[in-house]
């Protein structure tokens, strides 16, 4: 499986949806992080999935 590395502005950009989510949804928070997460690691184990990004 290929190793998929999280840049510092892609971290950021989810901890900055997490903490405006969760002041209005908690759970509804959890699940974005969650489908975050999982849907990154289907790019990780099929990295040829998508289109290239310029």
């Amino acid at each position: 499986m290929s190793r998929l590395i999280w840049s510092p502005a892609a971290l950021s950009d989810v901890q900055r949806l997490l903490r405006f989510l969760v002041t209005k949804n908690a759970d509804a928070a959890r699940r974005a992080v969650k489908a975050i997460h999982e849907s990154v690691k289907i790019i990780a184990q099929h990295p040829e999935t998508g289109r290239p990004v310029a």
